[in-house]
């Protein structure tokens, strides 16, 4: 026989023993040992024990801020009838991503219509203001105190008297219809006719004597004005002046006397300290040097009331006459609207001015930033976002069976992937009331407020701690030791090497260790675990169809506790 059948009979020999084995040991291990009892199960047992615990619940969610501060030139929308202003951006001192602080100036404007359109407005207003002062008789400062559905009072406009007043109450007066006229007849003027020959011999601020036909005496007179050029005399009856006269305005005292209309004669004195030459001309009191006259300045107004005489001396501000009507009222009232719209224009134009300069509303992070050198914008256009890095917004689920840990108001620890090491304080705000089903599990919403800083982003992962309470030297035991029996919580107690079913109380549970307020003593075992694949509290029975039998099979069932 040659080598290679020797080795391939050796090598099959080695390998049917090899089966033989195996063979043998998979039957004896099938048998057992042929004794005559059946080994309990094995107990793995922890003490109850004093110490610390901390519940909490863990989940992830992503960072949002809190509140966005916009970036805008105003968030006051105008009025409809407020005239348009542009502005133009001329600085940018801010770029997208740089850290801000609330009151830091981030953009300069420009407008160059605003001015303009602004002293438009106030003369608008100045011109309106101005009608109303004519219409009521008031100064511009008190005209918008007046209320349309009591009338106007027209009131003396200087101190004097009250002449050429013939109306009644109830007279219907037309536009621009004379009133009445005040007059200060504490100075009277004469408007004189000069020849040639005698305009030369005068000169302005002479004194002249006047001599009244209506009484005796005679008055002193200055000349306030001489014509610089001649008129036809149109009432010439000789041929001595060439049929040309100059015009001379002279003033004097009125001792009370005199009137409008009355005739003078006016004259030089001569060398002859009793005589006086009297110039060719008589003259004519022409009127005062202070008059006004109250005008009408309204359709169809009707006089309601008559506060002076004719002839009466009245002081300026006295009321002279109450005027009404339903077109003055709407007139005035119509007026005084314009000035009520006129003056909140000009407010919203003034308060634009401090438009020109965009502050930050927050402190924060800029973002969408939608502005550059040049640009033209409106009063209120929006221009980016500023988003607040000191109070984010965590939002994150818990599911059912961690939620009853989560209460509002309980602090958090924060900790973000993009920032290995650092951790950051927050606040439970809000715990959702109702679930979500989410892939067959019920979660809840929960919000977290972060107090954050600089280098957190709106959209980084983070993850939340919530602490749910914590308590120190403590009886606590292993969570795998408790279980539920009938809605009662249970363990079971290792004595004498026989598990015993105890009731006990719990108080914190986390996901390692349970809190124990009533039921069990510091040092006492519990079991944690079983080599039975039954429940704890049931006994192992033999099976007849796989052990031996014998009479000693159940003599010693054994308990080995760990």
């Amino acid at each position: 026989m040659d080598k290679k059948k020797k080795k391939q009979i050796v090598l099959i020999g080695v390998i049917v023993l090899a089966v033989i084995i195996g063979l043998f040991l998979s039957v004896k291990a099938l048998i057992g040992n042929n004794s005559n009892q059946t080994d309990g199960p094995i107990y793995s047992t922890a003490a109850a024990v004093k110490g610390d615990i901390q519940v909490g619940v863990k989940a992830k969610g992503m960072l949002q801020p809190t509140y966005g501060g916009e970036i805008q030139v105003s968030d006051n929308r105008r009025s409809w009838d407020m005239p348009s202003v542009s502005f133009v951006v001329d600085e940018l001192l801010v770029k997208e991503g740089d850290p801000v602080t609330q009151g830091q100036l981030l953009i300069k404007l420009a407008s160059p219509d605003l001015e303009s359109t602004l002293e438009t407005q106030k003369d608008d207003l100045d011109s309106l203001l101005a009608e109303l002062s004519e219409m009521s008789g008031k100064p511009k400062s008190e005209v918008e105190s007046i209320n349309p559905s009591r009338g106007i009072v027209l009131s003396a406009p200087i101190d004097g008297r009250v002449i050429n007043m013939d109306i009644i109450e109830g007279t219907t007066l037309a536009v621009g219809e004379t009133i009445a006229t005040v007059v200060d007849d504490s100075q009277f003027k004469v408007k004189a006719k000069l020849t040639t020959g005698e305009v030369g011999k005068v000169k302005e601020g002479d004194k002249v004597i006047l001599k009244f036909s209506h009484f005796d005496g005679n008055m002193n007179g200055t000349i306030s004005s001489i014509s610089s050029a001649p008129i036809p005399n149109s009432d010439n009856e000789d041929s001595y002046a060439s049929g040309y006269v100059y015009i001379a305005y002279i003033t004097g005292v009125n001792p009370g006397l005199i009137q409008e209309g009355m005739n003078v004669s006016i004259g030089l004195p001569t060398n002859d300290s009793q005589g006086i030459a009297y110039f060719k001309y008589a003259a004519t009191v022409d009127g005062f040097m202070k008059e006004e006259k109250l005008l009408n300045k309204v359709d169809d107004t009707i006089v309601t009331d008559v506060h002076v005489d004719s002839f009466e001396l009245v002081k300026k501000g006295d009321p002279i006459v109450t005027l009404s009507g339903d077109d003055m009222q709407e007139k005035i009232r119509q007026k005084l609207d314009q000035v009520r719209r006129l003056r909140s224009t000009i407010s919203q134009l003034e308060e634009q001015f401090n438009y020109l300069e965009v502050r930050s509303t927050i402190n924060g992070i800029v973002s969408n930033l939608d502005a550059e050198v040049g640009k033209t914008i409106s009063p209120w256009d929006w221009l980016g976002n500023i988003y607040n890095t000191d109070r984010m917004m965590l939002y994150i689920q818990v599911d059912d069976i961690d939620i009853v840990n989560v209460m509002q108001g309980a602090p958090a620890s924060v900790t973000v992937d993009a920032m290995p090491g650092a951790s950051f304080e927050g606040t439970v705000m809000n715990v959702s009331s109702h679930g979500n089903q989410s892939g067959g599990v019920t979660k809840y919403d929960v919000n977290i407020e972060v107090s954050g800083g600089e280098g957190l982003r709106p959209g980084m992962q983070a993850t939340a701690y919530i602490d749910a309470g914590s308590a120190e030297n403590v009886l606590i035991i292993p969570i795998e030791a408790i279980f539920d029996e009938n809605g009662e919580e249970m363990v079971e107690v290792l004595e004498d090497g026989l598990p015993k079913l105890t009731n006990v109380s719990l108080g914190l549970m986390n996901g390692r260790y349970a809190e124990v307020l009533e039921g069990l003593e510091e040092g006492q075992l519990v079991i944690t675990g079983s080599s039975s694949d039954i429940l704890p509290s049931e006994h192992i029975q033999a099976d007849d169809a796989l052990l031996p039998s014998g009479s000693d099979s159940d003599e010693n069932d054994s308990t080995d506790g760990e």
